[in-house]
């Protein structure tokens, strides 16, 4: 293979992660985006919900008030009815009373004639008959004629003290009353007819704004649902490139474990947020053959891994030049040993040493196939980055993973640069 096809290889592959990496930054943002944009659907549709069963409530206690305006209303026109009727009768009634009662005077005024002529008789059959029969009877005839006269002049009485109530009776009070009433319950019936009519427009506004904002919210979720998938896609993209053409690496706090997938992870005393990982798989070269055509270990190809970590905002200017000529101290070093990956654990500066675990790398150095196999040497690394800076908390870093090649292999493709990965995922701690 030719410097100057790997070379470009090198490039085309440089330009690609980059435009991903771009990619991946806008989706990131599209998709917070869409996601707010559901939230506020969702919110919009739950305002309108409200809204919408507040109006139904509203518009059902306006038709009950409505309707016991109405049944107000058929209940004083019935009254009204039944006064009138009253009124009629109680006419009637006041003409009979009126008829009964001059009845009543003329039978008691001929009762009084009466008794007065049986009065005379009794004087004269005092003085033709005194102590007769005769005269007996007739004091007796006067002495109930007179009882009757009394009871007749009572009677009378009753009777125009009947017309005078007749007269005064309050049928027609009534009437006047229940037409007022009549009245006042239209205006009211009127009223809550009104108000009805608009709180069943309300309903039917806050219904199609419920039905708009339920649309609205089906839309942000199509849309929310398409950035994430494409996010997705992307994501799957450059993990694919970071799997075939970036080593794998991977830089990770530990002690949340979060991409520490190993069964014999151990358990770190160190705080989240005071360290970090850098993983990768190895190196594999290419032309180098040994005597029975098979390829030979991975120092053939390497001497040394250099470990770099870089803040993301200087990314964009770090390539291949600028780490081949770092200093020592501003980078960790790894010996290839021909293991299948390796690791190195760093901790920011300020961390208390006593509560740093032993290396976990250390523990699993029997496996040349462990993510924590390292050079054997127990080193608890500074964080540092590439200027010889201590890490901070709270900016964004990426790693690179610089393969210093053998002799024989700068020989083999006329290359002294070495091989710079593309940058990591980046990490915040």
């Amino acid at each position: 293979m030719s410097i100057t096809y790997t070379e470009e290889l090198q490039s085309s592959i440089n330009n690609s992660n980059n435009q991903f990496i771009q990619e991946e930054y806008d989706l990131d943002h599209a998709n917070n985006a869409a996601k707010i944009s559901l939230y506020y659907a969702h919110g919009e549709t739950e305002k309108n919900g409200i809204n919408y069963r507040n109006s139904k409530i509203d518009e059902k206690r306006a038709l009950s008030l409505d309707n016991q305006a109405v049944q107000g209303i058929n209940l004083a026109t019935n009254s009204q009815t039944a006064a009138k009727q009253s009124l009629v009768d109680a006419g009637k009634a006041t003409s009979n009373i009126s008829t009964a009662a001059a009845n009543m005077q003329i039978a008691a005024n001929a009762i009084t004639k009466l008794s007065s002529d049986v009065a005379g008789i009794l004087a004269v059959a005092n003085a033709a008959d005194h102590g007769s029969q005769i005269q007996n009877s007739v004091a007796r005839a006067h002495s109930k004629i007179r009882k009757a006269a009394k009871l007749a002049e009572e009677v009378s009485l009753v009777s125009l003290n009947a017309t005078i109530e007749a007269a005064q009776s309050t049928a027609s009070t009534v009437v006047t009353d229940s037409q007022l009433t009549v009245a006042s319950m239209t205006n009211f019936q009127k009223s809550t007819a009104a108000q009805y009519s608009n709180t069943s427009a309300k309903a039917v506004a806050s219904n199609e704004g419920l039905t708009a904002a339920r649309k609205n919210e089906k839309a942000a979720s199509g849309h929310f649902d398409i950035t994430k998938k494409q996010d997705k896609a992307i994501k799957s993209t450059r993990r694919l490139i970071n799997k075939v053409s970036n080593y794998g690496i991977q830089v990770f706090d530990p002690a949340r474990q979060k991409d520490y997938q190993e069964d014999t992870a151990p358990t770190w005393a160190v705080d989240p947020g005071k360290s970090y990982t850098i993983s990768f798989n190895k190196f594999e070269g290419d032309g180098i053959k040994t005597g029975k055509n098979v390829d030979p270990a991975e120092n053939a190809y390497v001497q040394y891994y250099r470990l770099i970590m870089v803040k993301y905002d200087a990314s964009a200017s770090f390539d291949i030049n600028v780490a081949k000529d770092l200093d020592p101290g501003t980078y960790y070093q790894i010996p290839a040993k021909g293991y299948d990956s390796y690791a190195r654990t760093f901790y920011l500066l300020g961390t208390d040493q006593a509560l740093i675990p032993q290396d976990p790398g250390v523990a699993a150095e029997k496996d040349p196939k462990s993510l924590n196999s390292v050079d054997g040497k127990h080193v608890r690394g500074i964080a540092i980055d590439y200027n010889g800076k201590p890490v901070e908390a709270g900016e964004y870093y990426v790693a690179y993973v610089y393969a210093v090649y053998t002799d024989a292999y700068q020989k083999l493709i006329s290359n002294t640069d070495g091989f710079l990965s593309l940058p990591s995922k980046d990490l915040q701690l």
